[in-house]
C-alpha cells in the first residue's frame, strides 16, 4: 500500500534535489576560469589537442549538471503535485501552474531571488520622445524572476524612412551574450523582432476605434474644426454618457485641428480627436469588439489626455474590476500627457476580469475640458525572457503651426538593467535555469521551503 507523504517530506523531495544540483554546481567552483587559465598557458607539441581535451572536459561536466538534475526534479515535482494537489498533470508545465497555484492556496512561499529591476533609461542621442513601460510582475503581484540578470536593450530598426510605419517603428528586443554552457549563466542570449515589438498605437488596441475616427454626426456639423455633438450623434463603438451613465453626446465635442491631435496616424486622412466638455463618462464594453483576451498575456493601458489650463477634478480609469485615479492637478495643462495606467498585477486579464466588462474613462470636473486622443487600451504586452514590455511612441502636436511630434527614430535605444539585490534564491533559481518558471516568494519563505538547502 502506497504511503503518502506528508506536505512537508513532499516539499523535501524537491529541496533535496535542489540540495544536489546546487551543490554540484558549487563544486564546480573556479572551473571554467581555471579551464580559461589552463588553455591559454598551453606549452604543448599538440596545442589543439590539448585544447579539445579541456573544452571536452568542460562539455562532459555541463551535460552531467544539467540534464541529470531536470531527470531528477520533474518526479520530484510531479509527486509533490499528485500526492499534494490530487491533480492528474504530469507534463511539467503543468505541473508547475498546479504548484504554483497549490502554493497561492496554501499562503506559502519560497526564497525570492531578490531581483532589482532597472528603469528605463534611454540612450543619449535618442530622437524619439516616447516611453517603453516593462511589467515585472505576474497576475498575483509576485515578481517575474524566471529572467536573466543582463541588460535588455530595445533599439528602433526600421522607422517611417528605414522600413517601418509612422508611430508604429520597429524594435529589436535583446539581452546580453550567454554562456556557452550550463556552468556559466551570463545573459539570455535572445532577440525578438516581430509584428509585436513594433511602437503601438490606437489600433492596436483590442477595444473599438480608440482613435475616435469612426463617428456619425447626426445633426451637428464641424465648424473651425469642432463638432459639438448633438443628442443623436454617435462615435462608433462608444457611450457618450453623463455621470449617472445615461446617454448624453452634448457633453462631448469631436476636434479636428491639427491642435488637439495626439499622433497623425499613416492612413489616416482626417485625425480626430474626442473632448468632454463637462463631467462625462465615456465606456465601452468589451462585448462590442468581440474581445477575446489571453490569460497568460497582459494587456497595457496608455491614455495620452489634453486637459484645458482651467480642467480641475480627476479622470477615473476603469477596466473590468480594476479602477484608478489620475488628479489632472498632476498632469501638464495645455499639452498632450502620457498617462500609463497601472503597470503591475491589474493588467493580467485574470486581475481585472468580471461578468461583461467594460471600458471606462470618467471626468469629474466642474471647470474647463479634457481632450482625448490615440488611446492605447488594453494592447497585448511583447513577452521578453520572461518578463513584458509595452513601446508607447511620442505624442504632441501643439501649437499653430503644430510642432512634430517626436517620432521614434532609427537607433533610438532604451534598456533595462536587471541584477541580483543580494545572495541567489537556489530553489527559485534551479527552477528557472530547470523548466523556465517561478513560485510565490518573499524575502520570508515559509518553514517548508526554508533556505539554505
Amino acid at each position: 500500500m502506497a504511503v503518502t507523504p506528508t506536505r512537508t517530506q513532499a516539499a523535501d523531495m524537491i529541496t533535496d534535489v535542489i540540495r544536489l544540483v546546487n551543490g554540484a554546481l558549487v563544486g564546480v567552483g573556479s572551473v571554467p576560469a581555471d579551464l580559461q587559465t589552463l588553455i591559454a598557458g598551453l606549452f604543448t607539441d599538440s596545442p589543439q589537442a590539448s585544447t579539445s581535451g579541456a573544452q571536452s572536459f568542460r562539455s562532459a561536466l555541463s551535460t552531467a549538471l544539467l540534464a541529470p538534475a531536470l531527470q531528477s526534479l520533474q518526479p520530484a515535482l510531479i509527486n509533490f503535485v499528485r500526492t499534494q494537489v490530487n491533480s492528474p498533470e504530469v507534463e511539467i508545465q503543468a505541473v508547475m501552474s498546479r504548484l504554483y497555484q497549490n502554493l497561492v492556496d496554501n499562503a506559502e512561499t519560497i526564497q525570492s531571488r531578490g531581483v532589482n529591476y532597472g528603469p528605463a533609461v534611454p540612450g543619449g542621442g535618442n530622437v524619439g520622445t516616447g516611453v517603453i513601460y516593462n511589467l515585472t510582475v505576474d497576475s498575483e503581484g509576485y515578481d517575474l524572476e524566471s529572467t536573466h540578470m543582463d541588460t535588455k536593450t530595445l533599439r528602433c530598426v526600421a522607422d517611417q524612412t528605414t522600413g517601418g510605419i509612422k508611430h508604429q517603428e520597429l524594435f529589436r528586443i535583446e539581452g546580453q551574450r550567454a554562456g556557452v554552457d550550463a556552468i556559466e549563466i551570463l545573459g539570455s542570449g535572445v532577440a525578438r523582432v516581430d509584428a509585436g515589438t513594433q511602437s503601438k498605437v490606437s489600433s492596436n488596441s483590442e477595444l473599438q476605434n480608440c482613435g475616435f475616427e469612426q463617428f456619425s454626426l447626426g445633426a451637428a456639423s464641424f465648424a473651425a474644426g469642432i463638432a459639438a455633438l448633438t443628442s443623436d450623434s454617435v462615435v462608433t463603438g462608444w457611450e457618450l454618457n453623463n455621470p449617472a451613465n445615461a446617454s448624453d453626446p452634448t457633453l462631448f465635442e469631436l476636434d479636428q485641428n491639427a491642435a488637439a491631435q495626439a499622433r497623425d496616424l499613416q492612413g489616416v486622412t482626417t485625425p480626430t480627436s474626442i473632448r468632454m466638455v463637462a463631467a462625462a463618462k465615456l465606456r465601452q464594453f468589451m462585448s462590442v469588439n468581440s474581445v477575446d483576451l489571453v490569460d497568460s498575456n497582459p494587456y497595457a493601458i496608455v491614455a495620452h489626455v489634453l486637459p484645458s489650463g482651467t480642467a480641475d477634478g480627476s479622470l477615473v480609469f476603469t477596466w473590468g474590476n480594476k479602477t484608478q485615479t489620475v488628479t489632472l492637478a498632476s498632469l501638464t495643462p495645455s499639452v498632450w500627457n502620457k498617462v500609463p495606467i497601472d503597470f503591475d498585477l491589474d493588467l493580467w486579464p485574470s486581475s481585472f476580469n468580471e461578468e461583461d466588462p467594460a471600458f471606462q474613462v470618467e471626468w469629474n470636473g466642474t471647470t474647463g475640458s479634457v481632450v482625448f486622443d490615440e488611446l492605447e487600451a488594453l494592447v497585448p504586452m511583447v513577452g521578453f525572457d520572461g518578463v513584458w514590455f509595452h513601446i508607447s511612441g511620442g505624442v504632441g502636436l501643439v501649437g499653430t503651426p503644430p510642432a512634430v511630434v517626436g517620432k521614434w527614430l532609427l537607433d533610438d535605444v532604451v534598456t533595462f538593467a536587471y541584477s541580483l539585490t543580494g545572495s541567489d534564491s537556489e530553489l527559485q533559481q534551479w527552477l528557472f535555469r530547470l523548466v523556465g518558471r517561478h513560485l510565490p516568494h518573499s524575502g520570508t519563505p515559509s518553514a517548508i521551503w526554508a533556505e539554505p538547502f
